[in-house]
């Protein structure tokens, strides 16, 4: 597919014509991903302005996509960390229990 015109030319058959438009959306700047990775390091704040870039219409589809992909993440990081440290601590338990 080539782009003309703002627009995707799609081909079919002998004839060319322009049914989807391109994206109309500027892209993330520079400045503005140093604000949001700026927010990510603040606690309760980098949960909170995820939560708000992934259910405003008005974020861009680039840094929607990237919040939902930190949610994602977040979610997995807690519960492996969950998993993890209850598979030590019963380690441990079995491990140190006879002594105590």
């Amino acid at each position: 597919m080539d782009q003309n015109n703002n627009y995707e030319v799609v081909e079919a058959g002998p004839e060319e014509y322009n049914v989807i438009p391109a994206s109309t959306q500027d892209p993330v700047s520079f400045g503005q991903w140093m604000v949001t990775l700026l927010l990510m390091v603040i606690p309760i704040v980098n949960i909170v302005m995820l939560i708000m870039w992934i259910t405003s219409p008005e974020t861009q589809p680039s840094k929607k996509n990237w919040a939902k992909a930190q949610v994602i993440f977040i979610i997995v990081g807690t519960v492996l960390s969950f998993t993890i440290s209850a598979a030590v601590r019963t380690m441990l338990f079995g491990v140190l229990g006879g002594l105590f």
